[in-house]
């Protein structure tokens, strides 16, 4: 049986998302720090509640083994510290209840990676919220389904539009390597 993490690893993991942030932990001020980290993100975890800034919805459109994920809509379409954001993004609210203590480091990887990438290809980490029992990723929010479903779907799946797919997963994956 894993072990659940102790509120230990998971305040070493927010204090390791202000460190990639260049953020004292201890002094940032929550409701007016943003450092920006590119186009349309802040990477700053916040500890304000979420429904604050975004509608959540209630229509589940993912789940993995210790998240889920739901489509948010931005409430102040003029909130100046939101206004790179698209006015719909993907909520990944991940259970803290959930996590194993081999869990966390795969999740400190993905922030630290998310936070780190800037490219079209790649989707795109705009904030986090922190609440007693969730850690709460905004993310770009990516319609389509997923593409085994689509090529499954098609009756016909032609030479261009398959070239095409891999064209972009292997510029994705070129961007990637670039960036280690």
């Amino acid at each position: 049986m894993q072990k659940k993490p102790s509120l230990k690893n998971i305040t070493f993991l927010a204090k390791r998302i202000y460190q990639l942030n260049g953020l004292n932990h201890k002094s940032c001020d929550r409701q007016a720090k943003y450092k920006s980290m590119g186009a349309g993100s802040s990477g700053v975890l916040k500890k304000e509640e979420v429904s604050k800034f975004w509608s959540v919805s209630k229509k589940v459109l993912g789940k993995g083994s210790f998240a889920t994920v739901r489509k948010a809509t931005k409430l102040d379409k003029d909130d100046v510290a939101r206004a790179d954001f698209p006015q719909e993004v993907a909520a990944k609210i991940i259970d803290k209840g959930t996590c194993t203590n081999e869990d966390l480091p795969l999740l400190k990887d993905e922030v630290d990676i998310m936070l780190k990438i800037k490219d079209k290809g790649c989707v795109q980490l705009y904030e986090m919220f922190e609440s007693e029992n969730h850690l709460i990723l905004m993310v770009e929010l990516c319609n389509g389904g997923e593409l085994f479903d689509r090529i499954s779907q098609k009756e016909k799946y032609g030479e261009a539009e398959a070239a095409d797919v891999i064209r972009q997963v292997a510029e994705a994956l070129k961007y990637l390597h670039d960036h280690n």
